[in-house]
């Protein structure tokens, strides 16, 4: 969910959860270096095929290829200092000695453009990992408990292929459950499965499959590797990484296993309805999944929905804060499925993803005007490939528009630094979404769906028709505009197509930067 002060918006988007990995530019840099070609001489053909790659970065190509050679100049001193260690032997001594090697350089040379110690380890893992690797999915038996409500139709289709082999009773859940709770259990937990991954997988993806075919999807709490705090001690930016070969490995048996450990909560009679309120949109989604133009959807607050503060059976000391959604209380806005990817790059982008290194360093670290300055950077650049016509469809030109607004209205303190230009840049965003509104039908943009009131022609805005008659999805995008265009004050966002233009009035006593320091 993405909340304010003031709830703004719920995006639901499943099950799943935060991995955290830095991604970098294709290694052109050891491409080159086969022909020992110098930095100084690089063809710029190369970097001006990256900037043709990703056109929103704001990082130089001069930049970007030093970077390129620096990144394989410490990675080659480093691993000649401490190699890998081999598939079948203990890999967390190798990887704190990467990350004591990665503090030394950050603490002797603050900008030093030094790798993350968790990438270096990832990659290697990755390119000495066997083709093929078992998911051991583990669970605490206290956890397990925990899931109390689980469709026997659901839960008897992913047995035969995703529960214990050993199991040879009832195919519902609560036989299962009790089957396993007699099973022997270590410190690592139960083991409830073995998936056969390869390499190259998505470790989200791949434990997401096991939860949605065994139904234990909507008790999903949180997934951790096993042995964390150790994993932690060596290297503390470790965790799940994204492939599945990028992950520390053990070998068991005649076999490479990847232990990790799953949490569940016990459902509660709020879960219940928010689950009548969310399942038809989830079978809408599933019935368009095929379909040319797959769709997602937001939940928009049509007003503030009530928070009830929930606690789970049997455990008296664990309460959480739920929303309870409603259709009085929400609205949907069905959008295109390529909205869920430009916000995932954009999101990104704004922590420096693709970037030089002292960029991704200035954002994630830095405080004060730079930090700032960089964000209007990022802010600007991607407006202006908005507009370039390096987005072609308008479906692309919406899915952009919308994600840049919401990561933008997000956070608003990197605002506070430079008003005149933030200003800039809001006029220039809320101009673009005026002219798409009343140049595109809902068709275009690919909002909605077939049971929705469509128009086969733009909203026209006028004196005489100030409020004309629009789609459900249209009306629920109507309202995250106004709420995000809330979010930016004390900035003006004017956005609205029937919004009257602002009179001229007499100057305030108080300019943008008074009122933000007020």
């Amino acid at each position: 969910s993405e909340q304010k002060s003031n709830l703004v918006a719920i995006t639901v988007t499943g099950v799943g959860w935060a991995v955290w990995n830095e991604t970098l530019l294709t290694n052109w840099g050891r491409l080159l270096r086969k022909d020992d070609v110098s930095a100084a001489s690089l063809s710029v053909d190369v970097t001006e095929e990256i900037r043709e790659v990703k056109p929103w970065l704001i990082s130089t190509k001069e930049e970007l290829i030093k970077d390129e050679f620096d990144h394989d100049e410490y990675v080659s001193t480093w691993l000649q200092q401490f190699p890998f260690p081999g598939i079948e032997e203990p890999k967390l001594p190798w990887l704190k000695k990467l990350q004591q090697l990665y503090r030394e350089e950050r603490d002797a040379k603050f900008n030093s453009k030094a790798p993350d110690a968790f990438q270096v380890a990832s990659t290697e893992l990755l390119r000495h990992a066997p083709n093929y690797i078992h998911l051991e999915i583990r669970a605490k038996k206290s956890s397990v408990r925990n899931v109390n409500t689980v469709k026997d139709e659901q839960f008897a289709q992913g047995l035969g292929t995703l529960g214990r082999s050993e199991y040879k009773g009832k195919t519902v859940w609560s036989g299962y459950r009790t089957w396993l709770c007699q099973q022997p259990e270590d410190d690592q937990g139960l083991v409830t499965l073995g998936i056969k991954c390869h390499k190259q997988d998505e470790t989200a993806m791949r434990i997401t499959e096991f939860l949605e075919g065994m139904g234990l999807a909507k008790s999903f709490l949180m997934a951790l590797l096993v042995d964390s705090e150790a994993a932690c001690r060596a290297c503390p930016d470790w965790g799940l990484m994204k492939r599945v070969g990028e992950n520390i490995y053990v070998p068991k048996g005649n076999q490479f296993v990847l232990p990790v450990r799953v949490a569940f909560r016990a459902r509660t009679t709020i879960d219940d309805q928010l689950d009548n309120f969310l399942d038809p949109l989830r079978k809408i989604k599933a019935c368009y999944k095929n379909n040319k133009h797959p769709k997602d959807f937001i939940c928009v607050a049509r007003r503030r929905p009530l928070i009830h503060s929930s606690q789970s059976p049997g455990q008296q000391h664990e309460k959480r804060n739920q929303v309870v959604l409603t259709k009085e209380n929400t609205m949907v806005l069905w959008l295109p499925l390529e909205y869920q990817q430009e916000r995932k790059r954009v999101f990104a982008h704004f922590c420096g993803e693709g970037e030089a290194r002292h960029i991704i360093d200035t954002l994630l670290h830095g405080q004060g005007q730079d930090a700032s300055n960089l964000m209007v950077d990022i802010c600007h650049r991607n407006l202006a490939y908005l507009k370039s016509k390096k987005v072609k469809t308008t479906r692309a030109k919406f899915c952009l528009a919308l994600a840049l607004t919401m990561r933008a209205s997000q956070s608003t303190q990197w605002m506070q630094t430079n008003p005149t230009v933030v200003q800039e840049f809001l006029s220039g965003l809320a101009d673009f979404w005026k002219k798409l509104l009343t140049t595109k039908t809902d068709r275009q943009l690919g909002i909605g769906i077939k049971s929705e009131n469509h128009r086969d022609h733009p909203i026209v805005f006028s004196e005489t028709n100030r409020y004309p008659e629009m789609s459900e999805s249209r009306t629920a995008l109507d309202r995250l505009l106004k709420l995000r265009a809330r979010a930016f004050h004390p900035y003006s966002f004017e956005w609205n197509p029937a919004m009257p233009r602002s009179r001229k009035r007499k100057a305030s006593a108080l300019n943008v930067m008074q009122q933000l320091n007020a």
